[in-house]
């Protein structure tokens, strides 16, 4: 079976369904990419943190490559850099590295598979003693330029972006010489991704959704929680359309221009997730699917288990009061900082305590936080603002009596896909 396809904005083609291999088990990912071979896929997403691209590079090596079943230029691998990889000098080393385990010469997409950077080494999540993550300095955009590179010498054909928002490609989009063609997020009928979806087709960027079926077989999922494909109004549709709960969900996302990277080692489910393209979902059921939308994420990594905000300045404290709250003292010389945690923001508090020197008199309910978390001010000699700074992103004009002239901290990134995590400048 041929699998329709996304033309990318430098006219490469990426099929719309491909296999996705995120928690596929060493042993297993194997064998699952050669059935998808054999079922007609032909878009393989991949990534060295997942740990398992050598065996993924064993399937590909039977099947693809010249004297084989299958020519390489018929097939679109992708993968993706991981964050302790971000400094530019470690950016080739990474792409290289995966190529080999691939059995590859060149890979078709290469994305930056998160917006923040890990402190630089082979440890794939390091952590502080108290279980936050150790962050790099590593900005995004030096990423990007030596990405950039890996185009310049053919080791990909296409660099593009994983879990970034709006604010971030825009960021992207200003310093860059080749555009990230596409932008991988969760994206299902609990989270449809319909801002984001427009802005990215909007600036001829291509959407693709992982975990496009909510991921049932998530290690963190709880008794209770959503399971989409046993939503009764899916099973409702798929009833109508004689097709599997997945098979319409599939179908809605590629109706809507929305390449899906469904994981599965299951033979059946391997073939029927592909089998999507003889039927069209009505425009009444389009609709009602996108009304499930729930603006809920599933995928919540365990990359930070609480909360974690860093002044960015030149002598900066932190107090961790407890899993939720936070308090930065004294932020004279704060040039900014960043919030990074699974702990949804709405829950979580940050507390910057000061008297009216060092705090400022342009003080107010504008200060420009973190979407959604609470955000209170203390001021040891004049009132408390409190105030919930939301995702929509307001501004904040303080003056620093330290600098004797007027700032504006300014948000920098809006709210991030799945992981929270911004940062601010002045």
């Amino acid at each position: 079976m041929s699998c329709p396809y996304l033309t990318l904005s430098i006219g490469h083609k990426m099929p719309l369904i491909g296999l996705g291999t995120w928690k596929s088990a060493p042993g297993l990912v194997k064998q699952a990419v050669l059935c998808a071979l054999d079922c007609g896929y032909r878009h393989f997403d991949c990534a060295a943190a997942y740990g398992n691209e050598r065996e993924v590079g064993e399937a590909l090596l039977e099947r693809v490559g010249t004297g084989k079943q299958i020519k390489r230029e018929e097939v679109f691998v992708t993968s993706k850099l991981w964050n302790t990889k971000h400094h530019p000098e470690d950016v080739e080393s990474s792409c290289r590295k995966t190529l080999a385990e691939l059995s590859l010469q060149y890979l078709d997409l290469y994305l930056i598979h998160w917006p923040m950077a890990f402190e630089r080494g082979e440890v794939l999540m390091p952590r502080n003693d108290d279980g936050t993550m150790r962050h790099g300095d590593t900005h995004y955009r030096d990423t990007w330029k030596a990405m950039e590179g890996l185009l310049d010498q053919g080791l990909v054909k296409a660099i593009g972006l994983s879990n970034f928002n709006a604010k971030q490609i825009d960021d992207i989009l200003s310093i860059c010489k080749y555009k990230p063609v596409v932008n991988q997020v969760e994206c299902h009928p609990y989270l449809i991704q319909k801002e984001l979806l427009k802005y990215c087709h909007d600036h001829g960027i291509a959407l693709t959704a992982y975990s496009p079926l909510g991921s049932p077989d998530r290690p963190w999922t709880s008794p209770g929680e959503p399971q989409l494909l046993d939503d009764p109004q899916i099973l409702a549709i798929a009833g109508r359309y004689g097709k599997t709960p997945a098979q319409v969900i599939l179908r809605w996302q590629v109706q809507r221009g929305v390449a899906c990277i469904p994981k599965s080692t299951t033979p059946s489910r391997i073939q029927q997730n592909i089998q999507v393209f003889d039927f069209t979902l009505s425009n009444d059921d389009m609709k009602q699917i996108e009304c499930f939308n729930r603006n809920e994420r599933l995928i919540i990594p365990t990359i930070e288990n609480m909360l974690n905000i860093r002044p960015i300045r030149r002598s900066s404290t932190m107090e961790l009061q407890n899993e939720r709250q936070a308090v930065i003292p004294n932020p004279t010389e704060m040039i900014g900082f960043e919030y990074a945690s699974s702990i949804p923001p709405e829950e979580s508090e940050l507390v910057i305590s000061g008297n009216s020197s060092t705090l400022g008199p342009g003080l107010d309910s504008d200060f420009g936080a973190s979407a959604g978390i609470s955000l209170r001010i203390l001021s040891s000699d004049s009132e408390v603002f409190p105030t919930t700074v939301w995702a929509s992103g307001l501004e904040w004009d303080y003056y620093d009596p330290s600098y004797k002239r007027r700032s504006q901290m300014h948000r920098h990134l809006e709210h991030v896909p799945t992981v929270s995590h911004k940062q601010y400048w002045v």
